[in-house]
């Protein structure tokens, strides 16, 4: 029998499972559209510009693997809580960059936390 708690506690968990998922797709791929613009303030043609997010798309799908054992093994709330807190601290560090190296990590980071996501969160989403 649900209560007007569970019901409470399933509605939280729906947002921030809502949340993470928006996140994880605007993020990875909202630079596809910001290095249009790019090119002009750092002095780097647009394919070295583009160049600059490969890692961080790799590491969006090979750091699934990890975190998806992380979460079995370890706890999927903790996973979810580095996710956010990463990929909200790699965002502001990827729009602080003042140098074609830090871009470079902060998207390496963005794509390293977001990969977090999609076999924690949605395996999180089912269980409650």
């Amino acid at each position: 029998m649900n209560t007007s708690r569970d019901d409470t506690g399933l509605l939280i968990s729906m947002a921030f499972s809502n949340a993470g998922h928006v996140f994880t797709h605007m993020l990875t791929i909202l630079y596809a559209t910001a290095v249009l613009y790019l090119p002009g303030e750092f002095d780097l043609s647009y394919g070295e510009m583009l160049g600059l997010s490969s890692v961080g798309l790799i590491l969006f799908g090979v750091g699934s693997l990890p975190a998806g054992w992380f979460g079995d093994r370890w706890s999927q709330v903790g996973m979810l809580v580095i996710f956010f807190i990463g990929i909200g601290v790699s965002t502001v560090l990827t729009g602080l960059s003042t140098n074609t190296m830090h871009l470079f990590i902060g998207l390496s980071l963005i794509g390293l936390f977001a990969s977090i996501y999609h076999p924690v969160g949605i395996a999180w989403l089912v269980a409650c």
